[in-house]
């Protein structure tokens, strides 16, 4: 990896998949040139970070978003949901939310950090 660094916010989900998947597809890209990239998935972005999405919200024509997170895993991508986003934005308040393999819980505090690190942060 080189020393750059990208931070991507995801705050989209079902309702733009559109503005999603152009912050996942900018983390790929990102990360295929080399860029250590972690992706937040906050608000409704915590969507795409549940196992059991609904096929309805996929883009005719497209890899599928949780397609794309596979491969930002692959790539070695930190993926990250806010905690309280994913039980909230998933329906899972009574089991909690069944995160795609590789994305883990998160809070604001790891976010902010890097921020205040000077990470570059883009917002979806």
């Amino acid at each position: 990896m080189s020393n750059k660094t990208l931070q991507v916010m995801i705050t989209a989900g079902a309702e733009d998949p559109h503005k999603a998947r152009q912050g996942l597809e900018a983390a790929l890209t990102a990360a295929a040139m080399g860029v250590e990239v972690h992706v937040f998935l906050t608000l409704r972005g915590a969507f795409w970070a549940e196992k059991r999405l609904k096929s309805d919200c996929y883009i005719p024509g497209c890899e599928s978003i949780p397609a794309l997170i596979v491969e930002l895993i692959a790539l070695g991508v930190n993926l990250e949901t806010c905690s309280a986003c994913a039980i909230h934005f998933t329906g899972s308040c009574e089991t909690g939310p069944i995160l795609i393999d590789g994305v883990k819980m998160g809070g604001l505090t790891t976010l902010t950090s890097r921020t205040i690190d000077g990470m570059p942060t883009i917002t979806f």
